[in-house]
């Protein structure tokens, strides 16, 4: 968006492929298409500092590479919504990002506790920790409905 807009954009990214969750063609063209508005990719690499200088602010990569920009969007992803929830008193431990580890039924390390949505992780997504509710409470309950989730969902 701020490219189409006329503003100088590079993007760093840790992993070697923008949204690496998706088909590897899908990313590629991304790149292709943010390439062709403009938009510099570097990748894979990271952010070791940011400091100001004179009117802007100096980047500098891990790769050695240093640039100037006027402002700075990061992006961290998402993390759980789990803080305040008491899970230490019941043995449940979130990671660095909130997230609680499950099953595939969204059991976690206490038996009769489940979780689903954004404190499981990706894809944090209304329409899929809908289902994800589904299927843990048919084996919370042990009905004969929903099993699994299907093998594509909509993000």
């Amino acid at each position: 968006m701020f490219a189409t807009l006329g503003v100088n954009v590079a993007v760093v990214e840790s992993r070697a492929r923008l949204l690496g969750f998706l088909d590897a063609e899908i990313s590629g063209l991304l790149a292709d298409r943010m390439r062709t508005d403009g938009i510099r990719l570097c990748m894979p690499d990271t952010v070791s500092a940011v400091e100001p200088a004179h009117d802007a602010l100096s980047i500098t990569l891990a790769s050695g590479e240093t640039m100037s920009k006027h402002a700075v969007l990061v992006c961290s992803g998402r993390t759980g919504n789990s803080q305040g929830l008491g899970l230490n008193n019941i043995v449940i431990q979130p990671n660095s990002r909130g997230h609680i580890e499950v099953s595939p039924q969204y059991q976690t390390a206490v038996p009769n506790v489940y979780a689903v949505g954004d404190v499981i992780g990706f894809p944090a997504l209304a329409s899929t920790s809908m289902e994800q509710g589904r299927v843990a409470m048919v084996h919370a309950f042990d009905l004969k409905y929903k099993q699994e989730l299907a093998t594509i969902l909509p993000y």
